[in-house]
């Protein structure tokens, strides 16, 4: 079985702060991964700090295993929308 996959052609911004991006599951399949704006709060110092959709990209390139491999966790759990704060 292989490992959890973001495929970052799927990166996107969504509505209050989040990202979305599709990874590809163990399974072979397609799960929809939210990034919670809280996770990038981490990284500019808390929530009333701009944070910029190229900043956000550059975050998520900079953090892949560590989000593939929570995506990961999230799934073998059983959720199948993978939300990761």
């Amino acid at each position: 079985m292989a490992g959890t996959k973001l495929l970052l052609e799927t990166l996107r911004l969504a509505d209050g702060g989040r990202v979305v991006c599709e990874v590809s599951a163990p399974d072979g399949s397609r799960a929809v991964s939210v990034i919670e704006a809280s996770f990038f709060e981490e990284f500019i110092g808390g929530p009333k700090a701009e944070m910029t959709p190229q900043r956000q990209s550059r975050i998520v390139r900079e953090n892949m295993g560590y989000l593939e491999s929570e995506a990961e966790r999230l799934w073998r759990q059983g959720a199948r929308e993978l939300v990761i704060r």
